[in-house]
């Protein structure tokens, strides 16, 4: 299973929907290591990552603790949309697509080996923590089985009500077989994306608000955190906003003129949002540092 792209230019007139809708989660597909989500780390309950022979990452879980069967191995993540959506257009109950890519895990030829524990669960929470809408498949005492091949479990909410302001996203998983090491239940793909009704609304954040002549080119991506923004035609009064995938703002620069613009990027891999503002007019791009 070979990862797609991590990056596009964002624009309404160039794109599908889709497209349009990146993936809120920070480090869906352990490319980063175990960074970006909160995971447990007990007595026989750890997580390792593993590189596949294509150069793919994985999650994978380990066994049952022996002391607590209760322990699963977990990972979770909470996503404040508020950082980078509007309540008004989070009020108005955009469409949801949430999966995760799982498996079993062995070393061995028999099949049976690869029948490891999954289950995959997400909620849509208000201000307050209560939840509005949630999707459980699986569920630790009633868990999914793997197998030897890839699985995909995925979801799409819609119509949940007014006064979502986050998501919470958990999955968990453990050997069958009790065997000592990291050989439980293998996740990747983990996504987390307003669904677009047509139009670029489904972020705020990239909505390109200037002319298609004018939209900016970022190189080279992915980069080592040394890029280029070309604007195309030299302008004044620009600025150059860079922000986490979730909207946390991290730096931003004024040029007080200028048609290219050099960027160094000091931050770990991962992917960024660059926004250049000239005027009233915003575009953004999806940068993936790679380090």
């Amino acid at each position: 299973m070979i990862k797609p792209i991590l990056f596009f230019l964002l624009s309404a007139s160039t794109l599908s929907a889709q497209s349009q809708c990146p993936n809120l989660l920070q480090n869906p597909g352990a490319e980063e290591g175990l960074t970006g989500w909160d995971f447990t780390r007990g007595e026989y309950t750890g997580w390792e990552i593993q590189e596949d022979s294509d150069g793919n990452h994985t999650f994978v879980s380990s066994s049952f603790s022996y002391v607590d069967t209760s322990l699963w191995s977990i990972k979770s993540q909470v996503i404040d949309l508020t950082a980078s959506y509007s309540t008004s257009y989070l009020d108005s109950e955009p469409e949801i697509y949430v999966q995760e890519m799982y498996k079993g895990h062995a070393t061995t030829d028999n099949d049976d080996h690869y029948s490891d524990k999954y289950y995959f669960n997400v909620k849509l929470k208000d201000a307050s923590g209560n939840v509005l809408a949630s999707f459980n498949d699986g569920s630790q005492t009633n868990p999914l089985t793997t197998s030897k091949s890839w699985q995909t479990s995925s979801h799409t909410f819609s119509s949940y009500g007014s006064g979502l302001r986050s998501i919470y996203i958990e999955s968990g998983g453990y050997d069958a077989e009790y065997w000592i090491g990291y050989y439980g239940a293998k996740m990747d793909e983990a996504e987390v994306r307003f669904v677009a009704d047509g139009t670029s609304d489904c972020q705020n954040i990239s909505i390109v608000e200037n002319n298609k002549a004018s939209l900016t080119e970022i190189y080279p991506n992915p980069s080592s955190g040394s890029v280029t923004i070309d604007l195309g035609n030299n302008y004044e009064n620009i600025t150059v906003t860079l922000k986490s995938i979730s909207g946390q703002v991290i730096s931003e620069k004024l040029y007080e003129s200028a048609k290219n613009l050099n960027l160094e990027i000091d931050q770990p891999s991962g992917l960024y949002v660059i926004e250049t503002k000239i005027g009233s007019n915003k575009n953004s791009s999806l940068l993936k540092i790679v380090k």
